[in-house]
């Protein structure tokens, strides 16, 4: 059984372009990268694989439980960082991480403490003094709370200095080496070093896919040649494209 099973999934807003005809599949034991420029569609690909927004047509498994029907059962094997993350300023990381803890109460102590101590978070800093690195490593945290098989990340460097986007990268490698996951970003050194499957995706569609060891050459010059007009992309999506926090993951019920 594969951990994501996506079959032409298909968003429409009206007359305007969303995703059409996606086609994923994500095996256990890997990490994905999932590339496409800005307005490609693969935060609307990620929002509707969590069902934050209700697909037009097409179905979408994970572990093999219907994404929109098990909604919530499905929250329990998954972490998730959203593209952009929002804290209120006086509010300090460990009340962050132990309202996290709250909604999974099967959550040891020794693995949460475990999750801040590598990610050196300081717990009493308040979220209004964290650069912008340090919140997302927060968010990453909360995300890990439930020990996650599948953790879903949202262009989690955009923002990010250059040394933050390595350390980023580095972290993120480690956190493969015990959960499936599932990367999404617009940048080619994001997912270079650290993916095992490459899926490249432009105005709302799949346009590759498959094993970064099929690739051969330069992975940036690759994707050059997939996106040669990439600047023409139109970006007709982004209200849906940039809607969402950790706190929609968590409320959103099935329907």
């Amino acid at each position: 059984m594969n951990a994501i099973e996506i079959k032409n999934l298909t968003k429409v807003y009206g007359k305007n372009r969303g995703i059409q005809d996606i086609n994923i599949s994500v095996k256990e034991g890997e990490i994905y990268g999932f590339i496409g420029p800005n307005g490609a569609g693969k935060s609307t690909t990620i929002k509707t694989l969590l069902n934050f927004i209700y697909s037009t047509s097409g179905e979408a498994l994970i572990f093999g439980m219907d994404s929109v029907k098990e909604s919530e059962k499905i929250k329990e094997y998954i972490g998730y960082v959203p593209s952009e993350v929002r804290y209120y300023d006086d509010v300090k990381v460990k009340d962050i991480i132990k309202y996290a803890q709250s909604s999974y109460p099967k959550s040891k102590k020794e693995y949460v403490d475990r999750i801040y101590n590598e990610l050196e978070l300081d717990m009493n800093k308040k979220m209004g003094e964290l650069s912008l690195g340090n919140k997302k490593k927060v968010a990453i945290a909360q995300s890990l709370i439930n020990n996650p098989k599948l953790l879903i990340l949202d262009e989690p460097t955009a923002g990010l200095d250059p040394k933050e986007r390595v350390r980023f990268r580095n972290l993120i490698d480690e956190i493969g080496k015990e959960s499936i996951v599932l990367l999404s970003t617009h940048i080619v050194s994001d997912i270079e070093h650290i993916a095992d499957h490459i899926i490249m995706m432009k105005n709302g569609q799949i346009i590759w896919q498959g094993s970064h060891k099929e690739i051969e050459g330069d992975l940036e010059d690759f994707y050059m040649e997939q996106f040669d007009d990439a600047e023409d992309t139109v970006d007709s999506f982004t209200v849906s494209e940039n809607s969402g926090d950790l706190g929609d993951f968590r409320k959103r019920g099935s329907k």
